[in-house]
């Protein structure tokens, strides 16, 4: 997500200065579709970026998270004459 949104962001801010703008008294201004569709791009681009950004962080704890517990589980197989069978053992 945040890698689509940057390439998103980069794009948009291509579009934006490769269209025709006008230097009037207030500034600049233009009437290229291009110079919408780049703003526009642009804006989801770094609504993309900053999504992805937080699902990375809010991954990243969670992953350690189950880490953790998988390390406190235990599997062991029991194999003793008339007994057969798989013993599960978590610790809190």
């Amino acid at each position: 997500m945040s890698i689509v949104g940057a390439a998103s962001a980069i794009g948009g801010i291509i579009s934006l200065s490769d269209s025709h703008w006008e230097q009037t008294s207030d500034g600049y201004e233009t009437h290229d579709k291009d110079a919408f569709t780049g703003a526009i791009i642009v804006s989801v681009g770094i609504g993309l970026m900053a999504g992805g950004i937080t699902c990375i962080a809010i991954g990243e704890k969670k992953s350690k998270k189950y880490e953790k517990a998988l390390k406190e589980l235990t599997l062991m197989p029991i194999v003793e004459p008339n007994k057969a069978g798989v013993m599960l053992t978590f610790r809190f």
